[in-house]
């Protein structure tokens, strides 16, 4: 057992990567409504980032 909690596994962290979480439990929710909603919602977000939304 004590050894064992040497090795536990954590997730890798991404410095590059936008933070658009608050804590893990939304992170997964936030890949999740990517997965499965992203290519209906990828010109809304690219017409938000560039300030031409109607």
């Amino acid at each position: 057992m004590v050894e064992r909690a040497k090795y536990s596994r954590r997730r890798k962290h991404d410095e590059d990567d936008d933070i658009d979480y608050i804590n893990e439990r939304n992170m997964k929710f936030n890949k999740n409504l990517e997965r499965f909603y992203g290519q209906y919602t990828a010109e809304i977000k690219q017409n938000l980032e560039r300030g031409t939304a109607i």
